[in-house]
């Protein structure tokens, strides 16, 4: 419509010229009118350039909003998982604490059931000091037999003068300085170093023997005597 109202224009005004001025004039006019196109063209390309764009631009929303959703399904996975291992956690926690109520604060109460009240009223009581020992120590060469054959074991065996304390009888040792080691022992091993009111405890390592140290401040009484 436009290009068909464009010719009428320039049929109309072309009437009054000349031939030159016709022709002249007609340049004009298609060379407004290509410039016209081309504009035309141009508008028509920049609109398909922004469709393009635009439509790239929806894809890459697209491509985010997918992304999004698989790291909020993978976060909400790992925060599971991580769930899942607290709670695992505070289970064996609470399992750990109800074994750790039961278990004795040391290895020799195992062994250290206090003997009855009457039995300690009968019994003959000696004020002793005592040392600690191990299986390492001269004498014993690692071998852990004692004086009366029997394998030592920490919370039962005890070194003692037999003169003193006959071997294979019962003891019950109290001590305020290491209440820890209080309880019945057997008078099982002898030796060379322990004379008189002294005695021997035996420990299973060294650490141990050494933390006992030297007391001089047990309570033996002699339960039943071999």
């Amino acid at each position: 419509m436009k290009k068909l109202t464009l010719a009428l224009s320039v049929a109309v005004l072309t009437l009054g010229l000349s031939g030159a001025g016709q022709a002249i004039y007609a340049r004009e006019v298609a060379d407004e009118l290509k410039s016209t196109q081309d504009a035309y063209q141009q508008t028509q390309a920049s609109l398909q350039q922004a469709k393009l764009v635009q439509q790239e631009s929806q894809n890459q929303v697209q491509t985010l909003r997918e992304q999004l959703l698989a790291e909020k399904e993978k976060s909400s996975i790992i925060q599971n998982d991580l769930q899942e291992e607290v709670k695992k956690l505070k289970e064996q926690m609470k399992a750990n604490q109800r074994e750790v109520s039961v278990k004795p604060k040391s290895p020799q109460l195992l062994a250290s059931k206090k003997p009855s009240r009457t039995s300690l009223q009968a019994a003959k009581t000696i004020r002793m000091v005592g040392t600690a020992y191990t299986a390492n120590d001269a004498g014993m060469n690692g071998r852990g037999k004692t004086a009366t054959g029997t394998h030592v074991k920490q919370g039962r065996t005890i070194s003692v003068d037999p003169r003193v304390i006959p071997l294979g009888s019962k003891v019950y040792i109290t001590s305020k300085s290491f209440p820890e080691m209080n309880g019945v022992y057997t008078a099982e091993d002898t030796g060379s170093a322990i004379k008189g009111n002294k005695i021997d405890v035996y420990y299973k390592t060294r650490k141990d023997a050494l933390r006992f140290g030297k007391r001089k401040d047990l309570v033996v009484r002699i339960l039943k005597e071999s």
